[in-house]
């Protein structure tokens, strides 16, 4: 009877880890320490978003950015990078220097 209620226990603990994990994929904080330009777009434009999702490969993912300022969007073009580069600095991997200058030049 122990063992049956420890392996529900642990079910129930695992589904919410896996949820929880599932929904910390859908919304990061872009605080991105990269330096210029991608600082910059944080700073300098409304909204910043990140969206991303697995490619085909293994440990790959496919994303792009998009900014707003003033109700106007912009889209980077699609990268396709390593998980692991995006797990350590996500904007910096989805958007390329150039496209980064390109955006900020916008703002002025």
């Amino acid at each position: 009877m122990k063992l049956k209620i420890l392996r529900l226990v642990t079910g129930a603990l695992l589904s919410v880890i896996n949820i929880g994990h599932a929904l910390a994929n859908v919304n990061h904080n872009l605080t991105d320490s990269s330096g210029y330009p991608y600082r910059d777009l944080v700073q300098r434009f409304d909204e910043v978003k990140i969206r991303y999702s697995d490619a085909n490969e293994l440990n790959r993912i496919n994303c792009s950015v998009e900014v707003k300022l003033q109700g106007q969007g912009f889209t980077a073009s699609t990268q396709t990078a390593r998980a692991k580069d995006f797990d350590s600095t996500p904007l910096k991997t989805c958007i390329s220097r150039g496209e980064a200058i390109e955006l900020l030049a916008k703002t002025f």
